[in-house]
């Protein structure tokens, strides 16, 4: 049975053939000045920060169009979508690579069509869109055969393989990479040839042909010794040691995943120093050896966690996805262990770590403009370490090897010495858990944390799902079995019956979400005397309004009992503080009271919030602009936006926003720029609006991780939707929300009482409002 990090990535998907340069015999019509001004744009674009490359890249493609040269505004195109590419705006990528595509064909660029055609075919595969992939892969298939660019042909065979096995075609993907590995034997491309005989035994141990996948990888041995492919030779001695494991010789597994381990510190190969770590970790897990198997997958989520700040979101994903395996082994062996709290330390550092991830995918600023000139340096200071990765990703030598150590060793001492002058942005470089007592001591008297976490099978082992309970006082964890796939059907069904009014047969599984997550913990919360249960809910989960749970043995819901508000994740930012007792109000609603981004109803329930306390302030239509809202911040404590935000991976076209963005009436915010809108002070950041906080991610991310950057930004809390909700609903809610805390009631109080106003309705209406952060 395979465990972590079996299969090795292409490490060769992209081929250069044909592009133009300002080197070569292209004429450019402007002047020589803006020549050198081009070429000095794109140099610069390499090293700098994603968003000073994005304007640097604009600026070149203003003078390719103004000079009128086809190629290069195609090759600037094809720089500005693998910078769409490299941050996750996917939509944008393909953009503009089949503009770079239309003028290649146009100006006869046809070696550059040949490789746009691969690179919209990955981008399509790294979307799980394999099918548009292979109809673009088979157009560069024809086109560099009719072109007579064999390396290139030899190369579009392999994407194509790798698509045909991602839409689970083995068949077809082993009679293509037989192709590809034929035509780059013919051409003498050791390098490319090494690479296919890779993904050739990998696909071998994905259909259950171990002695095949066996004989690949020893040739793939001998041949990457041969040509001193290092980085590859350590990759394949791990990934012998992984059959060898599954074939239960565990001591020979153990030994070729030690010698992989020497190999790649020696090379500086750091991902595969961190996959041989964690495969160290599972081998010895199996042998019963389970504190040395937890130091090992320590080790190896320590490597995880620095590595994917730097990584492209493409790679990061990846590092994502096996760092989620080694915590899930991890957490499971110190459970073992009766090592509840470390568990729970590792569990909480790598659901903040997504959260992290989230804000450096949009990048996002942070209000100290001495921390972001040091958070811009230290990522220029990465992006190098990571294009030095790249290149050990060929043939190694000593000098690249030292080179990059010494790169690594001053990016982690630029990490810690901004954690250290900065600590509000320390989380963005956490690679070791808190400890859990300092977590606890934050808490508040009489608050229950609630933290399920999903550990899928491995090995054999059953799946569970683990309800870590923390208090003050002490941390509990409750272990069940469950059927993964299962539990995500529930949520999703339930999900469903909540977002439909009409639905009336969402009790019987209200009750099992019950049974499952509350009732097994009951018993502590009612002897820690709960006044408050803060959620930090993890993957699907985070779909869900826990407050509508339902009890069947007392015939109520889990809100009729307690106030509910949710976390991030925890962290040791205090919740003691004493918040601002004006609770005075910001109000905007509706900045586009025409059209179809016309929200009716918003402006009359800020109007009516505003009125209910006193020395409030509201702007409406063409008022409600983000320069008159920056301005007013700093006079209240509680901001109430009832306007649309996108937070949709591919944007709102029927709204025509862009994604991760706020509606105001002379502009458009995005998120990304929060922390500059100066938030600090604030208590509470309310988004009432239908698309607020409705993502398109398949794991819930989308609302918390907007609050997670509100947070950062200053805010102790923010309140949002889970699906869109009527009109009328939402302004009896936040009306009857906003006289509660004029009533002195905590925020979670508060709204739990407004809710109680409406129990008697579907939950449709009532129970799509949810508090994040901050309950007091």
């Amino acid at each position: 049975m395979q465990f972590l990090n079996r299969k090795l990535p292409v490490l060769c998907l992209f081929f250069v053939v044909g592009i133009c340069c300002l080197g070569d015999n292209t004429a450019w019509a402007g002047d020589i000045s803006d020549s050198k001004e081009f070429a000095q744009l794109l140099q610069q674009a390499e090293t700098s920060t994603d968003v000073q490359a994005l304007e640097m890249y604009q600026r070149a493609l203003n003078l390719s169009r103004k000079s009128n040269d086809r190629k290069s505004e195609a090759q600037v195109l094809n720089s500005l979508g693998d910078l769409y590419k490299k941050t996750g705006q996917f939509y944008k990528a393909l953009e503009s690579y089949r503009e770079a595509l239309s003028l290649d064909r146009q100006s006869g660029n046809l070696g550059s069509v040949v490789v746009t055609l691969n690179t919209i075919g990955q981008v399509y595969d790294a979307t799980g869109h394999s099918e548009e992939a292979v109809t673009n892969y088979i157009q560069a298939l024809e086109l560099a055969h009719k072109l007579q660019l064999q390396d290139a042909e030899a190369n579009t065979l392999s994407n194509l393989a790798l698509a045909y096995d991602n839409l689970g075609q083995p068949d077809r993907a082993l009679e293509t990479y037989q192709r590809a590995l034929a035509l780059s034997r013919t051409v003498g491309d050791h390098e490319e040839e090494v690479l296919i005989l890779n993904n050739l035994a990998n696909l071998y141990v994905e259909i259950g042909q171990s002695e095949q996948a066996g004989r690949y990888y020893q040739e793939v041995l001998l041949l990457a010794q041969a040509i001193g492919y290092r980085p590859l030779e350590a990759t394949v001695r791990d990934n012998l040691g992984v059959l060898l494991a599954n074939q239960g010789k565990t001591s020979e597994a153990l030994e070729y995943h030690r010698k992989a381990l020497a190999l790649s510190r020696e090379v500086g190969h750091r991902a595969e120093e961190r996959a041989a770590l964690a495969n160290i970790g599972v081998v010895l897990a199996q042998v019963g050896q389970k504190q040395q198997a937890i130091e090992a997958l320590e080790q190896s989520l320590k490597i995880s966690l620095q590595m994917r700040s730097g990584f492209q979101r493409n790679d990061r994903s990846v590092i994502v996805r096996s760092a989620a395996d080694t915590v899930n082994l991890l957490v499971r062996l110190l459970i073992e262990n009766d090592q509840v709290g470390r568990a729970y330390e590792w569990a909480n550092l790598v659901t903040a770590a997504g959260f992290v991830d989230y804000s450096r995918l949009i990048g996002a600023k942070v209000s100290d403009p001495l921390a972001q000139v040091a958070i811009d340096n230290w990522n220029r200071q990465n992006q190098q370490l990571e294009t030095l990765r790249e290149q050990l990703n060929g043939k190694s030598s000593v000098g690249l090897t030292q080179q990059l150590q010494a790169k690594e060793t001053e990016v982690n001492r630029q990490a810690d010495d901004i954690s250290r002058r900065f600590p509000e942005v320390a989380d963005l470089f956490e690679t070791t858990p808190t400890d859990v007592a300092r977590l606890r001591a934050t808490l508040s008297k009489g608050q229950v944390i609630l933290h399920p976490v999903v550990l899928s099978s491995m090995n054999g082992n059953p799946e569970y799902l683990v309800l870590f309970v923390l208090t003050q006082d002490s941390i509990q964890v409750h272990k069940q079995e469950i059927h993964h796939s299962e539990l995500d059907a529930l949520i999703l069904q339930y999900y469903d019956a909540l977002k439909n009014p009409f639905d009336g047969d969402y009790g019987e599984n209200s009750a099992r979400l019950f049974d499952l997550l509350i009732r097994p913990v009951l018993p502590w919360f009612q002897a820690a005397s709960a006044q408050q249960v803060s959620v930090v809910a993890t993957d699907k989960l985070r779909y869900l309004p826990f407050e509508t749970f339902y009890d069947s043995e007392k015939n109520h819901y889990l809100i009729e009992d307690y106030p509910v508000n949710y976390l991030t994740f925890l962290s040791t930012r205090a919740f003691k503080e004493i918040p601002d007792p004006s609770r005075r109000i910001l109000a905007l609603g509706n900045p586009f009271p025409q059209g179809e981004r016309n929200l009716p109803g918003a402006a009359r329930e800020a109007e009516l919030i505003t009125q209910a306390v006193p020395g409030s302030l509201i702007f409406t239509g063409t008022q409600a602009s983000l320069r008159q809202f920056k301005t007013s911040i700093p006079k209240f404590s509680i901001l109430h936006l009832a306007t649309h935000g996108c937070f949709q991976e591919n944007g709102c076209r029927n709204l025509n926003m862009e994604p991760n963005t706020l509606l105001f009436a002379d502009q458009a915010m995005n998120i990304a720029d929060a922390a500059q809108l100066g938030f600090k002070g604030v208590e509470l950041i309310t988004l009432s609006a239908c698309q607020t906080a409705i993502g398109a991610e398949s794991k819930g991310e989308g609302i918390t991780s907007l609050a997670y950057l509100f947070e950062r930004a200053g805010a102790r809390s923010v309140i949002a939707s889970l699906w869109a909700v009527e009109d009328n609903a939402t302004k009896e809610l936040m009306v009857g929300f906003y006289e509660n805390l004029k009533q002195k009631m905590s925020k979670a109080q508060a709204l739990r009482q407004a809710k109680l106003q409406q129990i008697d309705r579907h939950p449709f209406f009532w129970s799509p409002f949810i508090l994040i952060g901050d309950g007091q």
